[in-house]
């Protein structure tokens, strides 16, 4: 009986150490993925993480990024016009754009956002994007608005 007891003091207390390792380890070691941040492009905007697209981005209504990936910048010339840079890798020529209205983000809540691929308000070369984005009056007509948006280049 006596054996039974000082084997099971042994075994708790080896349980015990092998516990604390894996804390103290866990708590002291490197920080794990999940707790890394993404580092900001140019010191600024948060990183998207769109793995499978060469450019994403949530733009707020006032053209900020919320965050991005694949744009060096963006401009808003007009109401509701919305120019967006993207990195030289990606050809302007060739890309289909996929835009979303965002709702969290913008002012109004009946809005639309759209894909304008002839870029015609934005500069013409020098890879750009051109997104417009529009608020529904009740009344039948949209009109240009300043609005939120995502858009993802696959």
């Amino acid at each position: 009986m006596r054996i039974k007891l000082i084997a099971a003091t042994i075994a708790g207390a080896l349980a015990c150490a092998t516990l604390g390792a894996a804390v103290a380890t866990a708590s002291s070691g490197a920080p794990d993925k999940a707790e890394v941040a993404a580092p900001d492009p140019a010191g600024v905007v948060p990183a998207a993480t769109a793995p499978n697209a060469r450019a994403a981005a949530l733009v707020r209504y006032d053209a900020t990024f919320v965050r991005q990936k694949g744009f060096l910048k963006i401009t808003h010339p007009d109401t509701g016009n919305y120019c967006l840079k993207l990195e030289s890798t990606i050809d302007e020529d060739t890309l289909v754009a996929s835009v979303t209205p965002e709702y969290n983000n913008s002012p109004h809540v009946n809005i639309s956002a759209q894909w304008y691929s002839p870029h015609a308000g934005c500069p013409l070369k020098g890879n750009w994007v051109q997104v417009l984005t529009l608020v529904d009056g009740q009344t039948g007509l949209w009109s240009p608005a300043d609005e939120a948006f995502s858009i993802v280049i696959p």
